[in-house]
């Protein structure tokens, strides 16, 4: 089985170590390849080591914070990918990060299930946003677009939103599942509602329509 390589940038040295003993549970997947303590740090870092696969990226850092490291990692090294784990749960942390191309935005409190699934999933190269961050993302779009298809997105309950954007995503049934903590079943009854209302018949229309139409932010 081929490890994720992860690299961990924190201020904070304890959390930094609460990190890695999580980790270490899972050597089996997961092999933690270095740290650093800000942005410089993590550049000088990256300047000679190539085997690294995500880099999970606090926000909040000395020297050079979270949002001018991930501009210059997203230019620099495009192949690395990015999951930010913070406490910031503000919409502008949020949406900044994501404008600077990052792949994964979840919180400090989450569950070590969580984290695992989320480094598995933005090393596939796939988006992961924690359930907090997605109902944000989620509120902005209901607030949007008020000429374009609203009544698509009116029609569509909170839930069938909520799947909607991690199909849109690339997450597969089992890993929404997985982490809206419930069943395969219940989620494709919930996808197939959602291709009913829109009229498509598969899952490549479905994404290609939520985007034409702006129905996922």
């Amino acid at each position: 089985m081929e490890h994720i390589n992860v690299f961990i940038v924190d201020d904070h040295s304890l959390i930094r170590e609460g990190y890695k003993l999580i980790l270490k549970k899972y050597k089996t997947e997961i092999n933690l390849v270095g740290e650093a303590s800000n942005g410089i740090e993590a550049l000088e870092f990256l300047e000679t080591n190539t085997n690294v696969d995500v880099v999970l990226l606090d926000i909040t850092m000395p020297d050079m914070d979270g949002f001018e490291l991930a501009k210059i990692i997203t230019e620099k090294y495009p192949s690395i990918k990015i999951l930010v784990l913070t406490m910031h749960n503000d919409e502008p942390y949020i949406f900044k990060m994501i404008s600077l191309g990052i792949h994964g935005y979840i919180l400090k409190d989450t569950t070590h299930a969580e984290l695992i699934i989320a480094l598995k999933t933005v090393h596939e190269g796939k988006k992961f946003y924690s359930n907090e961050v997605s109902s944000m993302m989620l509120n902005r779009l209901l607030h949007k677009n008020e000429t374009t298809k609203k009544e698509e997105v009116l029609e569509l309950t909170p839930k069938e939103l909520e799947i909607l954007t991690l199909v849109v995503q690339g997450l597969t049934s089992t890993e929404i599942a997985e982490m809206l903590q419930t069943s395969n079943r219940t989620i494709e009854a919930h996808r197939r509602s959602v291709m009913k209302k829109i009229s498509v018949r598969n899952t490549a229309e479905l994404v290609s329509y939520a985007i034409k139409n702006n129905l996922v932010a």
